[in-house]
């Protein structure tokens, strides 16, 4: 361990980066494993973070999904929007993640978005389909 971010001269520490060694910035440091922590707590790992147990601060959740004022869009708009764009309505691209990455915590909260609004097509399907049985059993 030690402090030093390898851009300043003979060992210095220009960005007050603490580096729990080896550590590379070349384009190919994927190979290269390590931590890096800038002054203001933004970490950088080189391979594979393993946990027992993650715990991120949401900004936000989707139980909006719920409220009566809540817009949930039609299956036909959904689709409409997936043919002109290739993703869900709300979610990010995949240009968009591979740009800029991921928000752990934000994508979280959209998948949630996304559960809960199948939930409620489903209970609308369901509606539907008690409501077909019905019909049809009226005709016999």
């Amino acid at each position: 361990m030690f402090f030093s971010d390898g851009k300043g001269t003979d060992g210095s520490n220009i960005e007050s980066s603490f580096i729990i060694a080896p550590w590379a910035q070349e384009a190919d440091a994927a190979e290269v494993g390590g931590m890096r922590m800038d002054r203001f707590g933004n970490t950088e790992f080189h391979g594979t973070l393993t946990a027992t147990r993650l715990n991120i601060e949401a900004k936000w959740w989707s139980d909006f999904v719920f409220d009566d004022d809540y817009k949930l869009l039609s299956i036909s708009e959904v689709a409409k929007y997936i043919q002109e764009n290739h993703h869900l309505p709300d979610v990010p691209s995949e240009m968009e993640v591979l740009e800029e990455g991921i928000d752990v915590a934000e994508m979280q909260a959209i998948q949630q978005q996304k559960i809960e609004e199948l939930m409620l097509y489903i209970i609308e399907q369901q509606k539907q389909i008690e409501a077909l049985v019905e019909s049809v059993n009226k005709l016999k």
